[in-house]
């Protein structure tokens, strides 16, 4: 088997099947300890199927997902990511990793609460601010 890389034509395509949403408790990934703040990880664990659920998940929040490149290895794990995130107040942001073997987190925040320091974070961010 050789690897699977996944333009966006191909995810949008795959998008119509019916998938079960992700747990909430899955902190890795989806969630976070504050209803006002959303934060999202990617990593090389997750599959085509949890990326999917991510993006479902995100939509009645208002956040706009969207997966420009997806490359998974031959066991169907993810590689690469390319995505773009809009946090539905007019923020939007967007990155890219091949390298999920550093220590900090990859993936975006969106910030609601009052005062927080920023509203909408993409990228590798820093693992002390990803527990606030």
């Amino acid at each position: 088997m050789t690897k699977r890389q996944f333009p966006a034509i191909a995810l949008i395509l795959s998008l119509g099947a019916a998938v079960p949403a992700m747990s909430q408790t899955n902190a890795d990934h989806v969630g976070s300890a504050h209803p006002s703040r959303t934060q999202v990880t990617f990593g090389p664990d997750q599959t085509i199927e949890d990326l999917v659920r991510i993006k479902q998940e995100m939509a009645p929040a208002g956040v706009t997902l969207n997966y420009r490149e997806l490359r998974f290895s031959e066991k169907n794990t993810l590689e690469r990511i390319d995505f773009s995130v809009a946090d539905g107040s007019g923020n939007i942001g967007s990155a890219s990793a091949a390298d999920f073997k550093g220590n900090d987190p990859f993936g975006f925040v969106i910030d609601r609460s009052k005062g927080a320091p920023f509203s909408l974070s993409v990228g590798h961010f820093d693992h002390h601010a990803s527990q606030r």
